[in-house]
């Protein structure tokens, strides 16, 4: 379990990572935002690492809640992934508090979101199978016998 759990935070740190980084020095081009410094490289790290963690936080809400339909599932991770990233953006004085800064983060939060959230579930799906494989060779052994 605790295996899974830090396969989980690592894929999604590190997608959301590549993902953040790679639009991040896009818009730097277009001087669209400041060019990426090592400083703003680590900040972007954090906030992936703390969305990571929140998209657990997610889990344990929408199994609490039984949440079976997508669309508020979508909304409580999207919900966390901008309070994350806005409160620790301002933390960080990459920008100021406000409703602009706030909508600001969209054009590299969504397409991120949703290439981590395509991603995770896809490495979910092979860690399910591997598990159902592990208990289908299981149950022939037994069999077998």
């Amino acid at each position: 379990m605790m295996k899974r759990i830090i396969q989980e935070i690592f894929v999604i740190t590190c997608c959301s990572y590549m993902g953040v980084t790679m639009l991040f020095v896009l818009f730097s081009n277009f001087n669209m935002t400041e060019p990426l410094s090592n400083e703003i490289a680590l900040q972007i790290l954090c906030m992936c690492f703390s969305t990571a963690l929140g998209m657990l936080i997610a889990d344990k809400i929408i199994d609490a809640v039984n949440i079976e339909t997508l669309l508020p599932e979508i909304l409580l991770r999207m919900g966390i992934c901008y309070a994350i990233v806005f409160f620790e953006g301002v933390l960080f004085h990459m920008f100021p508090f406000g409703i602009h800064p706030l909508l600001g983060i969209s054009p590299i939060l969504l397409p991120v979101y949703f290439l981590t959230h395509f991603v995770t579930y896809h490495v979910n799906v092979e860690c399910a199978n591997e598990i159902n494989q592990k208990i289908k060779s299981v149950n022939e052994k037994t069999k077998k016998h």
